[in-house]
């Protein structure tokens, strides 16, 4: 089961994975998540992503949030955040 599951995540990943190669307000409309994820999937030492910039509890959180929501967070806290670190 735990293969089943991890193939699933693996494609929908892959496709949204793709999306952030333009700017949010280009390349979505109402209909297409937000998702600042660019599949570089590890957390630092201050906690936060290295890829995303965003603590395990926003990752586990953005599923439930509105598109306003995240587009907030993309805009607002996102460019709050310290660069990661080596």
């Amino acid at each position: 089961m735990a293969v089943r599951l991890r193939a699933k995540f693996a494609v929908a990943f892959i496709g949204l994975r793709y999306a952030w190669r333009m700017p949010i307000e280009a390349s979505h409309d109402e209909a297409t998540p937000i998702t600042p994820c660019i599949g570089v999937c590890r957390m630092d030492a201050d906690g936060l992503c290295i890829g995303c910039r965003r603590t395990l509890a926003e990752i586990a959180r953005w599923g439930t949030m509105s598109q306003d929501d995240r587009r907030h967070w993309v805009r607002e806290v996102q460019s709050l955040r310290p660069p990661s670190r080596p």
